[in-house]
């Protein structure tokens, strides 16, 4: 039945609980079908909801990813099977100074300096 539920008439917090019980409820389907079944499932969840496609894009790609990619070999030992097992859930974040993380007001820019081969921040 959380499958079905909208997000119409709550507040933030109960949207955000609501997004994750259809995330979890996916996690337990997931261990009982096969990987594309799995895939397909979460695929037609994104079309119905983009906050269900959202959290766990964030989780999957930016957090996940990001350890795997860039992440030291004792943090992808530690983290990422946890993380592709979803028994730990990530977030990824962004700031800026004097801005928060209201990413469209960003007024951060990397210039590359070719003369000393770095890339100058200016916030």
């Amino acid at each position: 039945p959380v499958l079905g539920k909208h997000y119409h008439g709550l507040s933030l917090r109960e949207a955000r609980k609501l997004c994750m019980q259809k995330i979890h409820r996916w996690i337990k389907l997931k261990r009982t079908i096969s990987d594309k079944e799995a895939e397909a499932y979460s695929y037609q969840m994104s079309l119905l909801d983009n906050s269900y496609s959202m959290r766990l894009g964030v989780h999957t790609l930016l957090f996940t990813n990001t350890i795997a990619v860039q992440g030291t070999d004792e943090q992808k030992k530690k983290w990422v099977s946890l993380a592709k097992d979803f028994k730990i859930f990530g977030c990824f974040a962004m700031t800026e100074l004097g801005n928060g993380s209201y990413i469209p007001k960003f007024g951060t820019t990397a210039t590359y300096d070719k003369d000393t081969r770095e890339f100058v921040i200016n916030t």
